[in-house]
């Protein structure tokens, strides 16, 4: 039979709770939730909401002969020999599923910033429809890869059916153009990799070296 007297049972996990500091701390009540007993050590450890972020919290471990009251489900009280801290429990009045605890608990999430959640989605949003502007199903896995690269690097990448020669490639828009006045054949190896401008030759070899890292 369990012991209604151990720790598990008088300071259940997860339930709702408020440490109270004496006048002389000067600090305002800290609410959170029971994070775990330990029997050996006597202790309760309670998880406490930071008012100034949502990604982490506080943990505070407190030995049971230093806890003023304790009002456990069952409504009694218990009194440390030595108390600093009054912790008040707050169970639910039912059991609560694991879909109500965020919603219950004041722990964790608790504000939210539509702002910049919808300047977040708007984001990844942005990124989606830019890669599907550049996707070229024509080009294949390798050319694709090559494209992407060439696109980080450089941002003056299109796909186009001129190659090296002049010509223009019968498979259609399987070529890649960088810069205006470079060119990037299948297989788009760092052979295949030339310039096709009138000028004076500038930057082949980088371009050359970035087709050639492009998958390694």
């Amino acid at each position: 039979m369990a012991d209604p007297l151990a720790l598990e049972h008088r300071f259940p996990v997860t339930t709702p709770c408020t440490l109270t500091y004496p006048p002389s701390f000067s600090k305002p009540p800290d609410v959170g939730s029971i994070y775990c007993t330990d029997e050996i050590s006597n202790t309760v450890t309670v998880k406490i909401a930071l008012d100034y972020t949502t990604t982490s919290v506080k943990v505070t471990t407190l030995h049971l002969d230093a806890i003023a009251v304790s009002s456990g489900p069952s409504g009694a009280a218990a009194r440390g020999p030595s108390p600093q801290v009054t912790l008040t429990l707050h169970p639910p009045p039912t059991p609560l599923t694991d879909a109500d605890l965020c919603d219950t608990f004041p722990v964790g999430l608790r504000r939210v910033d539509l702002k910049k959640l919808q300047e977040r989605e708007a984001y990844q949003t942005s990124l989606v429809e830019d890669a599907m502007k550049h996707k070229n199903d024509l080009a294949g896995p390798r050319g694709q890869e090559v494209f992407s690269v060439l696109l980080k690097a450089c941002k003056e990448v299109r796909w186009t059916s001129r190659g090296l020669d002049g010509r223009r490639n019968p498979k259609g828009n399987v070529n890649i153009e960088v810069l205006g006045d470079i060119v990037v054949e299948e297989p788009y190896g760092g052979g295949d990799v030339g310039w096709t401008g009138k000028g004076e030759e500038r930057g082949t070899d980088r371009i050359r070296m970035i087709v050639e890292k492009a998958g390694n």
